[in-house]
């Protein structure tokens, strides 16, 4: 009789952990899919903004570089940003792969798991 009864709330217990647990991976994909659109902006905006620096900037550069005034410094600093990633390029692309190879590893250990949000 004992070990009847603990059977059914055994199976009780199992059918809402079953329950939980499928409304928690519900929940985690919905996080996902919303946290895919930002993402994917963030991901477009940075290329948008590398394209205006390694071209944009560069074609601005050549023209003004027959005035003979100095640049302001927020200027200066935005042609300095653009001549680094333009003469830094290998090494720019070796930090990003590394940044990439990082993340998908720390994705698939265990402490990654827990503590990415993907």
């Amino acid at each position: 009789m004992a070990a009847n009864k603990a059977a059914d709330i055994l199976g009780t217990i199992l059918k809402r952990l079953i329950e939980y647990i499928k409304k928690l991976n519900q929940l985690k994909r919905k996080v996902k899919s919303v946290l895919a659109y930002p993402a994917t902006i963030i991901f477009v905006t940075l290329v948008v903004l590398v394209i205006l620096l390694i071209f944009v900037i560069l074609v601005f550069q050549e023209v003004f570089s027959n005035i003979i005034a100095a640049f302001l410094a927020l200027t200066q600093t935005i042609v300095n940003l653009s001549d680094l990633l333009i003469y830094n390029a290998f090494w720019n692309f070796i930090g990003m792969i590394t940044f990439a190879f990082i993340i998908v590893k720390s994705v698939k250990v265990e402490l990654g798991k827990k503590t990415l949000p993907f």
